[in-house]
């Protein structure tokens, strides 16, 4: 994390929520506690360069977000460290040695890593060290902490990079003595990149290089602003702006040209209902980088919420800069509800329900949507989906009370405003839904006043298992216990073919290697593994025993240093199970029982699963049907991030919709190598047995120009429907023993 990360993250919850929830009354903006920064951090950021220590500063930061802290403790504790860091840095004369002893102090003795929330605790040098986690800001003020506390002469900086996009940034540390320089990467284990990995890797230009600060070695005084620029955002994120005020004015004392400091201050400023401060803290922002997404952002809200004729133009620069951009769509579809598209507004809120960075506020916009054009099942669907993602979140719950008002179900939509109320006693639109509501008793008015999931629970045959999952960047996540021992946090990915334990997150004793392996993953490439196999995997009340797995250590600077398990179809494949999305649970069937019926209001779906030629026959792939003309097998894959369709013609030509080329793949057609294009865009339609769906966000893969057999019909095995496309549904059946799958969804009246 650095300095505009904090910002890029806190957008969309903001914007979200004001653009089509409404700002809060400034009344209640205005009862928060006023706070101050502390006299002690007020009086040390006033010293100049060459009085500032990293700890000390860090130390202080940490008391101003933990007033309780006892700074005599915790500079006890990190001195400590210091002094082990001087051991292990003896006989370290030179810089190679010095990063090779860093490393292995930190990662190897100490076992630090990263965290498991990207939150304050990340970043704050006394929850690193208490937590042994950090995010790269945090483990970086960490390195350069010790590097103070050792008394160890170390030439060591920390370098920022910044990113003046709505993408997230990165801070490493820097070996450097004037005769040789060493990047030092805190979140890959001390891992050197050149500098030109990093310009490559955040899509660094030269106006962001040219003044030396990004990948530059930073000052003391820069480090404590990085700090205190995240900090202010993390009040923001927590709903605490008055704190974030001078925080964030004292990053502006240590760093008066920080861009994300006057950004995050106008949020701050903005949540305060201070709207005049905020536009000019937006300016103060574009004075500094007249392209800082984050405050153009702003800007265009600013406009929007008032107005102003600039929003079109303002809202319509973002998009073309970044397309994909939740934050820039969200404003276009707030746009679009000005001139009362709603149709409009919904279709681009769809597409965004099916981006990896959908959250909460996507679905509850998009609830809003429907509920405003009359159409209260779906919007009931969308704020269903919206508490997927946050059951404690008062506008989805007080959404969907009344939704279920409007549709008649009058004590559900009791619950859910009584929830709602619960949660943000403020709400004066679910008291006044309640209000209309008037008392409910405890028993249903009558039996159609029950919910249809609690009907359907009563239905299960006799054996089921029913266990509740979550989604996290549309992955499936469900508790599963192994070896009747330990508990896992295990993916479902209906994708891979064989299920994998990461012992560096799980362990499990008394695993023996039958043989090694090498698996291979379209996202995460190569992963060597070994055979062990599983006494038994519990997942609720159903136990799978005796089954192989792969075994692999993954740490942190991995793509699977935050997974425990992916539970894969060489064990779902055994068994029908249902990914039930409005209900958030999976359920696994009994052998030779009946899929229930589904209710009233919802459609069905059945299709037979399909086998292709060299494919794996515990896979679920199904026919589909793409803008009426386009034929393929596609892979039912919640692994996969989003829908996607290889294309041996022009897209043009098979009537996709043109687009801005997204990114590249890289391939081998015969002995030339390629790298195809690929675009982010919406099928008009995708069929699936007689169930048309419109407009369905997902990306298309321009291999016109592959000629290979063999390369074409590997290529073919990439026409995946992920999880964004799923969870739009109500649910999804797949039963590889009955080879059919069965799709769930709201009926769509004709």
């Amino acid at each position: 994390m650095q300095e505009d990360a904090r910002r890029a993250r806190l957008i969309p919850m903001r914007i979200l929520t004001t653009l089509i929830f409404g700002l809060l009354p400034l009344a209640l903006a205005g009862a928060e506690e006023s706070v101050r920064l502390s006299r002690e951090l007020s009086e040390y950021l006033k010293r100049p360069e060459a009085q500032v220590r990293i700890a000390d500063g860090a130390l202080l930061i940490c008391k101003q977000a933990h007033p309780e802290l006892d700074l005599a403790a915790e500079r006890k504790a990190l001195a400590a460290l210091g002094a082990e860091l001087k051991t292990a840095l003896a006989g370290a004369a030179k810089i190679p040695q010095q990063a090779e002893a860093l490393a292995k102090y930190l990662y190897e003795q100490q076992n630090f890593g990263l965290p498991e929330k990207d939150d304050a605790a990340a970043f704050l040098l006394t929850d690193v060290i208490r937590n042994k986690r950090g995010n790269c800001l945090g483990l970086s003020v960490l390195c350069l902490a010790l590097a103070e506390e050792s008394g160890v002469p170390l030439k060591l900086y920390g370098v920022p990079i910044s990113s003046r996009t709505s993408e997230s940034g990165h801070t490493i540390v820097r070996f450097d003595d004037a005769a040789t320089r060493r990047n030092f990467d805190p979140v890959e284990k001390g891992a050197e990149h050149p500098n030109d990995y990093y310009v490559k890797e955040f899509k660094l230009s030269a106006d962001d290089l040219r003044s030396g600060y990004v990948l530059g070695n930073a000052s003391k005084r820069d480090v404590l602003a990085l700090l205190l620029v995240n900090l202010g955002g993390a009040y923001i994120d927590d709903g605490k702006a008055a704190k974030a005020v001078p925080v964030l004015e004292a990053a502006l004392s240590l760093r008066a040209n920080s861009a994300a400091a006057h950004s995050n201050l106008a949020g701050a400023k903005l949540s305060l209902g201070d709207t005049a401060a905020a536009e000019k803290e937006y300016a103060a922002a574009l004075r500094i980088d007249a392209k800082f997404f984050p405050a153009r952002i702003g800007m265009a809200d600013i406009a929007l919420s008032k107005g102003e004729t600039s929003a079109t133009r303002l809202v319509e620069e973002l998009v073309a800069q970044e397309p994909e951009n939740v934050q820039a769509r969200t404003l276009q579809a707030a746009l679009l509800i000005q001139r009362n598209d709603l149709k409009g507004a919904i279709k681009v809120l769809n597409d965004l329900s099916a981006a990896p960075t959908a959250d909460v506020t996507v679905w509850n916009n998009l609830g809003k949507c429907y509920a405003q054009n009359g159409d209260a099942a779906l919007a009931e669907d969308s704020y269903r989906r919206a508490l997927v993602y946050d059951d404690k979140n008062a506008d989805a719950h007080c959404g969907l009370g009344r939704a279920l008002l409007a549709e008649g179900k009058k004590t559900d939509a009791a619950a859910e405003l009584d929830a709602a109320i619960k949660l943000d006693p403020t709400n004066a639109t679910a008291k006044a839904a309640r209000a209309e509501i008037g008392s409910i008793a405890k028993a249903p008015e009558n039996p159609n006043d029950a919910k249809p999931a609690e009907q359907k629970a009563l239905e299960y045959p006799k054996g089921t298992t029913v266990v509740p999952f979550r989604i996290e960047a549309n992955r499936i996540f469900v508790t599963v216990r192994l070896n009747d021992a330990v508990d896992a946090d295990a993916i479902l990915d209906t994708g891979t073919e064989i299920t994998l334990l990461n012992s560096a997150r799980v362990k499990l004793n008394g695993l023996r290697a039958s043989h090694s392996e090498e698996l291979i993953g379209d996202m995460v490439g190569r992963v060597a593994v070994d055979m062990v196999t599983l006494d038994s995997i519990k997942i609720g009340d159903t136990v799978v025993r005796t089954q192989p797995v792969g075994r692999a250590e993954q740490g942190a600077g991995t793509k699977f240093e935050r997974i425990d398990f992916v539970l894969g179809m060489d064990v779902l494949s055994k068994m029908r199970f249902t990914i039930d999305f409005n209900q958030s649970k999976l359920i696994l069937w009994p052998a030779n029982s009946k899929l229930p019926a589904p209710a009233a209001t919802i459609s069905r779906v059945q299709v037979a699963l399909i086998r292709p030629p060299s494919a794996s026959p515990i896979r679920a792939y199904i026919s589909a049907t793409l803008n009426g003309k386009n034929a393929a097998t596609f892979l039912v894959d919640t692994g996969a991030d989003a829908p996607m369709f290889v294309a041996f013609k022009k897209p043009s030509e098979l009537g996709f919709a043109a687009a801005a080329q997204a990114g590249t793949l890289r391939i081998v057609d015969g002995a030339a190598k390629q790298e195809l294009p690929y675009y982010q865009t919406a099928f008009a339609t995708m069929e699936i047995g007689k169930a048309v769906f419109k407009e369905v966000g997902g990306r298309v893969i321009d291999a016109s120009g592959v000629n290979s057999p063999v390369a074409r019909g590997n290529l073919a095995f990439l026409n995946v429907i992920g999880t964004p496309f799923l969870k739009t549904l109500q649910a999804v059946t797949i039963d590889v023993p009955g080879h059919t799958a069965a799709f769930d969804r709201v009926k769509i009246d004709p």
